[in-house]
């Protein structure tokens, strides 16, 4: 229905001025009653309340004319009760544009006219449960790159598992003062202090070291008939990386020290195939996780493991025995902990009946605090033994070395991009 009439100027000289107002009142008067109409109509007074308004208006247009029309029927009530029930077409009365499409439809099921500007309420983005069950009932992913949260076959590392164990030895380093062993008189207090554990001085144990280094390394150029070290002594095997670390804890800087993982893989074939089989391992999570996927194209997995324990027997992670043979890392670095990164692509058949083929690209990581036990007082040599007669010092012998600040424990880290293995 429309409320507005039109005025040209034409029709101005001839409105009767003696009715006692003039038309820039009327005009103000009829303004004033539009801007209450605008009011009505967005704040929802019912209609029988718009019909009273829409007379008066009509009455007021007609001032002036010599055949006024009758408004009667405008202010006549023409809007039953619109509930929400009754549908667009049982709504009486309403001329074009003034019905509601789809008002019995559901909001999340309307679809706006061609002609409207319906729907004007911006809708919700619903709550958080809501989301969360869309995101539990997508469809998984059958191609391209898989996020970490999703990858069968991807953990965090997270920090070594013997951390505590590396903080208390930081703390520990000067923690009993400052010794000496070069330049000091024998009167002062620090100079070769003893350890009251054992009865040994920190100066005898730097001598043995030095000892063990120089041994270490000369059964690598002298045969054992020059060295006269018995054929089964511990002592007599070529043990040049043993040394190297044993001289870098005596050398007291503290820093990371480099393990060479190519020459280790070479020496210790056992490490080798733990990497083989964990690399399987991943390789077999990936495949059966793509094909409960249903894969259409390639699709690739980030790889991660924690950080694994190496070296000691699982049931033994303490020992004295290990699962590799070669003596020089035995003493070298002993047991340590290793992680994978990289990752996967599996590819779907070729042909139908065909299996999927992939390929890993991934790199080992390790690491190992080198340190020495506080209480293990047993000598590290067999005192029955050619080198544990020369030898006495124990592994708290050491730590005192680290506790006195004449030398220093450290970390050892390593890494290696391995091979792609295809299949």
């Amino acid at each position: 229905m429309s409320f507005r009439r039109s005025y040209s100027t034409a029709q101005l000289p001839h409105m009767n001025r003696d009715q006692g107002s003039s038309f820039t009142e009327y005009g103000a008067v009829i303004l004033l009653v539009a801007a209450l109409i605008a009011v009505v109509f967005t704040a929802s007074i019912p209609q029988q309340i718009e019909g009273l308004f829409s007379s008066g208006l009509c009455e007021l247009g007609q001032l002036g004319k010599k055949e006024p029309e009758d408004c009667t029927d405008i202010g006549a009530p023409q809007v039953a009760d619109r509930s929400v029930s009754e549908k667009p077409s049982q709504i009486p009365g309403g001329k074009a544009g003034r019905n509601f499409p789809n008002r019995d439809v559901p909001p999340s099921a309307r679809v706006p006219s061609e002609d409207s500007m319906w729907p004007r309420v911006v809708p919700t983005s619903g709550n958080k449960s809501d989301a969360s069950a869309k995101n539990k009932d997508r469809k998984p992913a059958t191609s391209g790159n898989i996020p970490k949260a999703e990858s069968p076959v991807y953990t965090e590392p997270g920090e070594y598992p013997q951390m505590n164990q590396v903080q208390q030895s930081k703390d520990d380093y000067l923690s009993l003062g400052q010794g000496k062993n070069t330049f000091c008189f024998l009167w002062e207090e620090m100079c070769c202090p003893v350890n009251e554990d054992t009865g040994q001085d920190a100066c005898t144990t730097i001598e043995e070291v030095q000892m063990a280094i120089d041994g270490s390394r000369a059964a690598c150029y002298f045969p054992e008939w020059i060295t006269g070290v018995p054929e089964g002594e511990q002592w007599a095997y070529c043990r040049p990386h043993a040394a190297d670390y044993f001289e870098h804890f005596l050398n007291n800087s503290g820093k990371d020290m480099n393990l060479d993982m190519d020459t280790f893989l070479s020496d210790v074939p056992e490490f080798q195939e733990e990497i083989d089989d964990h690399q399987q391992e991943l390789i077999d999570q990936a495949l059966k996780d793509a094909k409960g996927r249903g894969i259409d194209g390639p699709i690739t997995y980030p790889v991660s493991t924690e950080k694994k324990a190496w070296g000691y027997p699982p049931n033994d992670p303490n020992g004295k025995d290990f699962i590799y043979e070669n003596p020089d890392w035995k003493n070298a670095i002993g047991s340590f902990h290793y992680w994978l990164e990289g990752e996967i692509t599996v590819y779907p058949p070729k042909e139908p009946g065909e299996k999927p083929t992939y390929s890993l690209d991934a790199e080992v990581n390790m690491e190992k605090w080198y340190d020495w036990e506080r209480d293990t007082h047993t000598p590290v040599f067999d005192p029955s033994e050619m080198k544990g007669k020369l030898i006495g010092f124990s592994q708290s012998d050491l730590a005192a070395l680290h506790q006195y600040g004449m030398a220093q424990e450290f970390w050892i880290r390593g890494n290696k991009n391995l091979p792609t293995v295809k299949g």
